[in-house]
């Protein structure tokens, strides 16, 4: 079923056939590795196969800070017709593996299998695959390998990685620009990602109707190996992934979608089984040869803002004539969009019933850029209410459709800081947990001036109207999701729906703008207390869950519970170190009752807030339901993530399964009391310690 999915999965390829046709559009794949890559005009994508993962024949030299000029020792190898091989041939020939890392198959997800594919992998269909053993988990493949037979598995590790590639599609690498910390940095990818191709999720298996998944209109979703080697678009990079950044990546996209948040999907993991990617994680002068991986991750598209930045800042005007043929891309592209991703925005007189072709009318123009808007600012609240900081927003790194894309240096708060940055190299901290909503609308200013040359129209007003709607809608769906987290919403809330612009503000019967700004109130205090006292964002929420509303006096188990959630104090004579080898286990005594003051007074007031008519019907017991609904009792945490890739890098899955299987059911508490306090616990003062960084 595994490996036949693949071959029989329905790839219509959209992008690269209703964007600029391929005699103007790919570039050639001779680019690949050179530094012609840098500016090839008015590229959009290129056609390129995955390449084996080179054995480390080569060394680095210290002195001076380059490699060797001698890395690569043997000759290419070659293609049956004797021209020499850019990528990997689709035989699995034991010989054509001389001179390449192995691949090994770690983890698949059933959920995205289902979602996307149509296709429950659980399901083994031929004798190889019952020779499988299914993990505990019965939300996700991940499978280990057992018995003398290896054929299968490599086979799919084969597929999975690259090596094998389909015959039914064509492999490419899409071009974007980007805007990196402020600055416009040039044409920067795809450097390691390649698309398999797209697929109509309604049509998936052999074209015909793909059960619950069907519908009138396609369902697309773009797969994309993430470290399967370089593209015309590497700019003299290796195209590689290694295993750590692979493993987060992993996780964090499945985690993501379990607790709601819009985002790329993963589908697979496989790694190298030898150290044969070189990386300086700190760039410190340090580098070293690490395990490779691969992530296969789903998308409907993965277009992004400096998708569209690309051709407007690739030639600058003086350049006209390459500077007006590159302008038109933006057009092209946006429509593209538009027809597969944002459809709904269509009328029936937008469609030439013969041929199919959109024209856009001005009006469907300025929707698509009110709802990219909306998508955005629901997408940054999102991330606020789940203490979710991504490290690096640059506008390369922002999806057209809203979700989140490119996990790297991301990290999801411990305890409450609103300047928590989890990047390393972030070191004026302008992508800090309290700067994200600025920062995402600051790229929206960035990709609407680079829709304005010929997509929409170039005027102030234009663009004061169309960006003018994120403030209020961010700030909707962040009180919104805040008043779920509390417990103020009497019901589950609907979906929120960001194909039109919220007019009704009232959240449920009986709210009002007297009791928004109340909200607001209580919430900002609580959040400045967490700030102050350094709260755990997680459990803190989870455990306010359990307080009795019709309680007399606040009893004092529950005030020391949420007391317990806080961050140990380090001593000062310790704290601008990281070694922080004496702390105490609570706070000085004067904090300590300034923290129970304050924490008393809030609940006071949270408490009468409970007792309004629009919620007072609730018992505890319904209001626990919702909150538990809404407040996860695990999250991806960085220090837990450290142990489970440093097991991997000994070939122990375990805990990388157990972990995974955690966060797949995230608002479930576990009654193994042992494997929850585990995933539960707060973070140790240690894991301030742990560092990340773009190196991956």
């Amino acid at each position: 079923m595994i490996t036949k999915l693949f071959d029989q999965l329905n790839f219509v390829n959209f992008f690269t056939k209703q964007v600029v046709g391929e005699h103007e559009a790919h570039a050639s794949s001779k680019h690949v590795g050179t530094t012609q890559s840098r500016q090839i005009p008015h590229a959009m994508y290129s056609f390129v196969n995955p390449t084996p993962l080179e054995l480390p024949e080569y060394q680095y030299d210290q002195t001076t800070g380059k490699l060797l000029l001698d890395r690569f020792h043997r000759p290419k190898q070659s293609t049956t017709n004797g021209t020499t091989a850019l990528s990997s041939s689709s035989s699995s020939l034991e010989d054509e593996w001389s001179g390449f890392t192995t691949y090994e198959f770690v983890v698949a997800s059933n959920e995205v299998a289902r979602d996307c594919f149509g296709v429950d992998l659980s399901a083994a269909t031929t004798d190889q695959e019952s020779n499988l053993q299914m993990d505990t988990c019965q939300n996700h493949a991940n499978k280990q390998f057992c018995g003398d037979d290896k054929k299968f598995p490599q086979r799919l590790a084969n597929i999975l990685s690259g090596y094998e590639l389909l015959s039914n599609t064509k492999y490419y690498a899409h071009c974007y620009g980007g805007f990196q910390f402020g600055h416009y940095a040039g044409q920067l990818g795809d450097g390691r990602a390649i698309s398999i191709g797209q697929i109509d999720a309604s049509r998936s298996l052999n074209g015909q109707n793909n059960g619950s998944l069907s519908s009138s209109s396609p369902r697309l979703f773009e797969l994309q190996f993430k470290g399967a080697g370089p593209t015309p678009f590497s700019r003299n990079a290796d195209g590689r992934a290694v295993l750590r950044s692979s493993i987060r990546e992993f996780f964090a996209s499945e985690f993501m979608n379990k607790i709601g948040v819009a985002t790329t999907r993963a589908f697979s993991l496989v790694r190298s089984k030898d150290r044969a990617v070189l990386r300086d994680e700190f760039y410190n002068g340090n580098p070293k040869y690490e395990y490779g991986a691969i992530v296969m991750r789903v998308a409907p598209t993965f277009v992004r803002f400096g998708s569209f930045e690309v051709f407007l800042y690739r030639f600058g005007q003086q350049e006209r004539e390459l500077y007006e043929k590159e302008v038109k891309n933006i057009d092209l592209l946006a429509t593209y969009v538009i027809k597969n991703h944002y459809s709904h925005l269509l009328t029936p007189d937008c469609i030439d019933a013969n041929t199919g072709e959109v024209t856009l009318n001005n009006n469907i123009r300025e929707q698509f850029a009110k709802e990219v808007v909306r998508r955005t600012a629901k997408l940054t609240a999102d991330w606020m209410s789940s203490g979710f900081v991504h490290g690096v927003l640059n506008t390369d790194n922002m999806s057209i459709l809203g979700v989140t894309i490119d996990y790297g240096p991301f990290g999801f708060m411990d305890y409450y800081n609103e300047d928590f940055i989890p990047n390393n190299s972030d070191e004026e901290g302008r992508y800090r947990y309290k700067n994200q909503p600025a920062i995402c609308y600051w790229n929206l200013q960035k990709l609407m001036r680079a829709l304005t040359p010929t997509f929409l129209p170039d005027s102030t007003d234009y663009f004061t109207k169309v960006l003018s709607i994120y403030a209020p809608h961010f700030e909707h769906y962040y009180l919104l999701n805040f008043r779920k987290k509390l417990g103020l919403i009497p019901h589950m809330a609907p979906e929120v729906d960001t194909k039109v612009d919220v007019t009704d503000f009232n959240m449920f019967q009986g709210d009002s703008d007297s009791l928004r700004d109340k909200d607001w109130e209580l919430i900002e205090s609580l959040l400045v207390w967490m700030h102050t006292y350094k709260a755990d964002f997680t459990n803190f929420f989870r455990t306010l869950s359990d307080l009795d509303k019709n309680c007399s006096e606040l009893p004092e188990t529950f005030i020391e519970k949420l007391m317990a959630t806080l961050e140990p104090r380090v001593n000062t004579s310790t704290s601008g170190s990281c070694s922080r080898t004496g702390f105490s286990d609570v706070l000085d005594t004067n904090d300590l009752e300034l923290a129970t003051q304050s924490l008393k007074q809030f609940l006071s007031q949270y408490i009468q807030r409970l007792s309004h008519e629009s919620i007072s019907h609730l018992s505890n017991e319904d209001r626990k339901s919702l909150m538990d609904q809404t407040n996860p009792r695990y999250i991806l945490r960085n220090y837990l993530m450290q142990q489970v890739i440093e097991a991997a890098e000994r070939f122990d899955y375990e805990p990388l399964y157990e972990y995974y299987d955690i966060l797949l059911n995230p608002f479930v508490q576990r009654q193994d009391t042992e494997i929850d306090s585990k995933y539960a616990a707060n973070a140790p003062v240690s894991a301030r310690c742990l560092k990340l960084s773009c190196s991956s």
